[in-house]
């Protein structure tokens, strides 16, 4: 946020605990006006349509119980030309396997190959999607 020249960053979280302690970061750092903490699930984003340049995503997916139904919102709030970029724990990875077993239940991780497919459904154009170490990167545009 302190980097950009225009615009404004727009933090989406459904924890009033994560998104009161990015409220205090920004005042700490003089950023109140640059950030804007918003509490939303991924599956119902509470952002107009085609509003938002760049969505970014990290350790998110395997966490939603839709990841279509989030990755579809995300392409609503994405203006056409728009990036998504997303960052996630690569299946069979030991911190999946540590993750799974923390959640006491299979969590959805994707493969590059299975996250291209998804995101080409939801009409993502894919520039990347690879994995490196225990993380699936993906780059995308609408």
């Amino acid at each position: 946020a302190r980097r950009l020249k225009h615009g404004n960053v727009i933090c989406l979280d459904r924890s009033n605990a994560m998104l009161s302690r990015l409220a205090k970061q920004a005042k700490r750092k003089g950023l109140v006006r640059k950030i804007h903490p918003v509490q939303s699930d991924a599956s119902a984003l509470a952002v107009k349509s085609a509003s938002v340049d760049v969505v970014i995503t990290n350790f998110v997916l395997h966490e939603l119980p839709n990841p279509k139904k989030a990755l579809l919102e995300m392409a609503r709030v994405i203006r056409t030309g728009g990036t998504l970029i997303i960052t996630d724990f690569a299946p069979g990875s030991w911190i999946a396997q540590h993750i799974t077993s923390a959640h006491g239940q299979a969590c959805k991780l994707f493969t590059p190959n299975q996250l291209k497919r998804l995101l080409t459904d939801v009409g993502f154009v894919v520039d990347a999607a690879i994995r490196q170490r225990n993380f699936i990167f993906a780059l995308c545009r609408k």
